[in-house]
């Protein structure tokens, strides 16, 4: 039987929930255990999957929502948390579209959070220099990674368009 704590489950477990996400706008676990079972990596029971989720969210591939669905499996009688994906690829959108709207997406999640940032500056008022510090490592972080992203979104483009090519 599979072992949820090794490495190379939960590496495989996160490629797989990145491949749902990129071929659906909405990700539920159900979706993921069944990927994972095709895929001969099952389990008895799939709790470590939040860790999975987490992470995922964590790298951008889906947001949770608040919304909940009752699962469709005969093993699992809760109510399954709904994710919105953030690298959905409807097949029939040009790598154009495709790319602006990840890099729309990139934009209003760098600026939101932005906004965050700025709204926990002006409630705590006046900082410490120590607490300015700290602020503009945050920052210059989340630039860092916002650029990261929107690089990754152009090479990403550059290689559809090749493969268009070819």
């Amino acid at each position: 039987m599979n072992d949820p704590k090794t490495t190379d489950w939960r590496e495989a477990a996160s490629l797989i929930v990145k491949q749902v996400a990129q071929n659906n706008q909405y990700v539920v676990s159900d979706m993921v255990v069944t990927a994972l079972e095709k895929a001969g990596l099952g389990l008895e029971n799939y709790s470590s999957l939040g860790g999975v989720f987490k992470r995922a969210a964590a790298t951008g591939y889906i947001k949770k929502t608040a919304d909940k669905i009752q699962s469709t499996r005969s093993k699992s009688h809760s109510a399954k948390t709904v994710w919105v994906s953030l690298i959905h690829q409807p097949k029939d959108v040009s790598p154009e579209a495709r790319a602006l709207n990840q890099l729309l997406t990139a934009a209003l999640q760098f600026n939101t959070s932005i906004v965050a940032i700025a709204t926990q500056a002006n409630v705590v008022g006046p900082m410490k220099q120590s607490s300015q510090k700290q602020l503009h490592k945050t920052f210059m972080k989340m630039q860092d990674e916002y650029q990261a992203s929107v690089a990754q979104i152009a090479q990403a483009y550059e290689e559809a368009m090749n493969h268009a090519k070819n």
